[in-house]
């Protein structure tokens, strides 16, 4: 194994707090990482430093999975800017043509990515929790080793009947 290699380290993504953790206030940064030592999902804080790390045991999650979610942004157009614009181009006309191109609201769509874990709590009940996505973590193969890991913990513990 080199120096640099990162088989035996711990896989984590960045995100922000959607909904599921009363102990934390929404929009908050907090790490998912996936601990393979104690076989448990664990989250804590990146700026909170003096809370404890919550963690989520792969036998107690039932599903775990990527959403996306659109978000539709309306910006007003800057009629001044274009004004400038358009005099510094053409003149005084076009000062006015390009003011008047300034008028009204411009549409545009975000796509926002959710991470969203199904688990069952102490009391065996369902819960969620979800996350939003920030940054360009390697989200994917994080969601996808997570699921191998739930597969497999789910797979050893059921009977096999024939």
């Amino acid at each position: 194994m080199g120096l640099f290699s990162k088989k035996d380290k711990n896989r984590s993504i960045s995100v922000l707090l959607v909904d599921g953790l009363s102990s934390y206030n929404r929009d908050v940064v907090l790490q998912l990482t996936l601990n393979n030592e104690n076989e448990c999902l664990t989250i804590n804080s990146k700026v909170l430093k003096n809370q404890p790390d919550i963690n989520l045991k792969y036998n107690q999650i039932v599903d775990a999975n990527i959403i996306t979610g659109e978000e539709i942004i309306q910006q007003s157009k800057s009629v001044v800017g274009r004004a400038a614009v358009g005099g510094l181009l053409l003149g005084p006309l076009g000062a006015i043509v390009g003011g008047m191109s300034g008028t009204g609201t411009k549409t545009d769509t975000q796509t926002q990515y959710y991470v969203v874990v199904n688990y069952k709590n102490k009391d065996w009940e369902l819960k969620v929790l979800s996350f939003k996505i920030v940054g360009f973590s390697r989200w994917n193969s994080f969601i996808k080793e997570l699921r191998s890991k739930i597969n497999i913990q789910q797979n050893i513990e059921k009977e096999i009947y024939l």
